[in-house]
């Protein structure tokens, strides 16, 4: 959903099954108040899969996902199959927030030769001071489900206030 000039909604979820990740980001607003308000539902074959050793990447916002919004932001769900690791570039003023939402592992920074053990409900941020690798690891018996988003500690545009 984008509110572009501004929408009143409501939310339900249905069925046993259903898992449900809400987040919002504050646009640019200049741009924002443009559009109007739009609302789309995506099914799982709508979000590009890319799969290499044992490293499953679904792209849903940015690097080929299908949601575009008017903020700097990608978003990513990893699937990092047991002692496997992505390793992931964050660059110099981007933070990246990722909630776990199932398993175990770490993140570790090779820059900051720091590392955090996560597991299934954590969320861990982790903000650049220099341009950095970081490695996520899968540690437990089961895959590690996450979703990560990244963004600009600061933009380029008046936030609302």
């Amino acid at each position: 959903m984008q509110t572009g000039s501004g929408v009143s909604h409501q939310e339900e979820t249905l069925g046993d099954h259903t898992e449900f990740f809400q987040i919002w980001f504050e646009p640019d607003l200049q741009e924002a108040v443009k559009r109007s308000p739009t609302y789309r539902e995506f099914h799982q074959r709508d979000f590009p899969v890319d799969t290499y050793e044992g490293v499953t990447t679904k792209s849903v916002i940015g690097d080929g996902g299908p949601i575009s919004l008017v903020a700097p932001v990608t978003m990513q769900e990893i699937r990092v199959l047991e002692e496997k690791q992505l390793i992931r570039k964050l660059q110099k003023g981007n933070c990246l927030a990722a909630l776990v939402i199932d398993g175990e592992g770490s993140w570790t920074s090779n820059e900051a030769n720091k590392s955090l053990s996560v597991r299934t409900g954590d969320l861990a941020v982790i903000e650049a001071a220099v341009n950095s690798e970081l490695v996520l690891r899968s540690e437990g018996t089961n895959p590690l489900r996450t979703a990560i988003v990244e963004v600009p500690v600061s933009v380029p545009y008046r936030l609302y206030a």
